[in-house]
């Protein structure tokens, strides 16, 4: 159990606090970046963002909304109208089950090439948060069309609990990610709310990629989001509340104790739910839609970006033709040859990322093994 431990130790300890580093090495770490442009595109096109709930029911099927779409309503009136939605119908006519794979496998692909714990701490979160998030819409896509998912994801041969993704050579699920990946390592309750269910009584979908740069800001509006809705927090009289029963899974980041709970609501809520938060001396953890986050009918273009039509989501499908593909820095590389996966896996790392890696491994590698014989 001791060597299990101190092996699982030396994998998480951050780069930077391991003496033997000079200041060069630290302000190079700093620079390695994955791109996750096309999870970007992915997403900006396929999710309709909803915005901050205003918290008010609906009471009829013909109620306007202002994406200029039919909803498949959920039987909660209260959240009808929340948690962002993604395109399902259009996206399964499209055959993007395979394209979200691929992607998917890509993203997996860049921890063959790199040590992931290398890499700074907000970068290594939005490695996990982007692998889980295109996992999951990969495996709502298949199940498609499932309106009601609360069996698929209680049930203990949950598609959360199936190991198809393989990271360092280890296949894991998606429950792995959350639970064993990011939960216990990063210090910060919001982390909670990058895990979409694919649910309204889940934490929205995210509009776009999320990237060192913008996670933790990301994960921040989506608490607030969350929390300021009628799928997070109600508040009643008698100075009592119910919150979603998705806290019910995540109370380890709270220690299990209801007051950090409570504290942490209060740190995103709104001045009225903040109040209500404050005062109460009852919680209930009963708030629940199990109704995937869907649109159902005729969609309607309404001067946004959003795919309206499967012929619309061709152009994402182009990674599969391509022959060279442009980086960030404008410079070209060519595919052809290779597969798809390592053609998306090579444009996620630039060729002097993979220089500087296979630089400072041997350092970090040896470094590593002499703390490893002293602590022995």
């Amino acid at each position: 159990m001791r060597l299990i431990f101190l092996r699982t130790l030396f994998a998480l300890l951050p780069f930077v606090s391991l003496p033997g580093f000079s200041q060069d090495d630290i302000n190079s770490l700093s620079d390695l970046s994955i791109n996750y442009q096309d999870v970007d595109h992915l997403l900006k096109s396929t999710v309709v963002d909803l915005g901050l709930s205003d918290r008010k029911s609906v009471r009829s099927r013909n109620t306007a909304i202002k994406t200029g779409t039919r909803f498949r309503y959920s039987k909660n009136k209260k959240s009808r109208l929340e948690a962002n939605r993604f395109l399902f119908k259009e996206a399964k006519k499209a055959n993007l089950e395979r394209l979200i794979a691929d992607i998917r496998l890509s993203i997996e692909h860049v921890s063959t090439v790199i040590d992931i714990a290398l890499l700074e701490e907000e970068e290594q979160l939005a490695f996990w948060l982007n692998l889980y998030t295109v996992g999951i819409l990969e495996q709502l896509v298949k199940m498609y069309p499932k309106h009601d998912l609360k069996e698929e994801l209680t049930e203990r041969h949950s598609f959360l609990n199936r190991k198809f993704i393989k990271v360092e050579g280890i296949n894991i699920s998606l429950n792995d990610i959350k639970y064993r990946k990011v939960l216990p390592y990063f210090d910060n309750p919001v982390v909670i709310y990058g895990f979409y269910q694919g649910i309204v009584g889940s934490p929205s979908l995210t509009s776009s990629a999320f990237t060192k740069e913008n996670v933790y800001a990301r994960l921040g509006y989506l608490a607030r989001e969350f929390i300021n809705s009628n799928r997070g927090v109600i508040y009643h009289r008698a100075n009592k509340i119910s919150v979603s029963n998705y806290y019910t899974t995540v109370m380890m980041v709270f220690d299990d104790d209801e007051t950090r709970l409570l504290s942490h609501l209060s740190e995103f809520a709104n001045p009225d739910v903040r109040y209500a938060v404050k005062t109460a001396q009852a919680i209930k953890f009963d708030l629940a839609d199990w109704t995937v986050t869907d649109l159902d009918g005729d969609y309607r273009y309404s001067g946004g970006a959003y795919i309206t039509s499967s012929a619309e989501l061709v152009p994402l499908l182009a990674h599969r033709q391509i022959g060279s593909l442009a980086r960030n820095d404008g410079e070209t590389i060519n595919l052809s040859g290779r597969s798809n996966v390592e053609n998306l896996g090579l444009m996620r790392i630039s060729p002097e990322m993979i220089e500087y890696y296979n630089k400072i491994k041997g350092k970090y590698l040896k470094r590593k093994s002499l703390l490893y014989e002293e602590k022995l």
